[in-house]
């Protein structure tokens, strides 16, 4: 049921570094439709801002012990 800590950890940072690495993402353009996606768990919750089905920007944030279920 529990998945290993450790995984989802460097998963979770090479997710980050692939993400904020040059070249992916992309500039903001006024007149280009844009799409928020969000996602949540136990542990955080997450969200990025698409343009044309590429990141422009995202964010990201772990819960406090206090704020898990």
């Amino acid at each position: 049921m529990y998945e290993d800590l450790d995984t989802i950890t460097h998963s979770a940072r090479s997710i980050e570094q692939e993400i904020t690495s040059m070249g992916v993402l992309r500039y903001f353009e006024p007149n280009v439709v844009s799409v928020i996606q969000t996602g949540a768990s136990q542990e955080g919750l997450g969200a990025v801002f698409l343009q044309q089905g590429q990141p422009v920007c995202y964010a990201c944030k772990a819960l406090a012990d206090k704020k898990k279920l």
